[in-house]
C-alpha cells in the first residue's frame, strides 16, 4: 500500500458485518478474522478502533484498522 510511507505512515481500513459478503460493488467480501491474516502477512495493525456509522439500511458497528509497516 503506497499510502503507509516508512517509517510513520498509517493506513485506517474500515470493516463492518457488510465488507464479509461480496458484492457488485464491493468485491471483496471477507471476515474481520480475514482481514487481519491478510493485513499481516506484509503489514502491522496498530490498533483496532471500533465505532458505530450509519448506513443505508442500519446503523452498524465499524472497526478501523489502523495499519503501519512492520518494525
Amino acid at each position: 500500500m503506497s499510502c503507509i510511507k516508512k517509517p510513520n505512515g498509517l493506513c485506517i481500513l474500515e470493516w463492518t458485518e457488510c465488507h464479509a459478503v461480496a458484492t457488485k460493488t464491493d468485491p471483496f467480501g471477507g471476515s474481520r478474522e480475514m482481514y487481519e491474516k491478510l493485513i499481516n502477512k506484509k503489514y502491522a495493525i496498530k490498533e483496532v478502533l471500533t465505532g458505530g456509522i450509519t448506513g443505508k439500511d442500519k446503523d452498524q458497528r465499524a472497526q478501523f484498522f489502523v495499519i503501519a509497516h512492520k518494525q
